[in-house]
């Protein structure tokens, strides 16, 4: 059973390529925290493949609030850049 309540974490958001070689091979968007953990991101309400909304905030310093879901992913309600890091 997963957690219901929204959690906030802060990082940097970098697209990185997985599953290659499968059918379900994609550039898919992850936090990388300060403890260099990366954490599957996914924007509630976007396309799973694409998460088209997430791309403006690649390389960047962020803060997102969400939730995790059964498969481990982070689904993010919430994000926001973090300005002049």
């Amino acid at each position: 059973m997963t957690e219901d309540l929204a959690n906030t974490l802060t990082g940097v958001v970098v697209f990185r390529k997985v599953n290659v070689g499968s059918k379900s091979e994609g550039c898919f968007p992850f936090l990388q925290t300060e403890d260099g953990e990366l954490v599957r991101l996914a924007k509630t309400g976007d396309d799973s493949f694409e998460q088209l909304s997430l791309l403006p905030f690649d390389g960047k310093q962020v803060t997102v609030v969400g939730t995790t879901n059964e498969f481990d992913v982070f689904c993010v309600q919430e994000i926001n850049e973090i300005q002049g890091e």
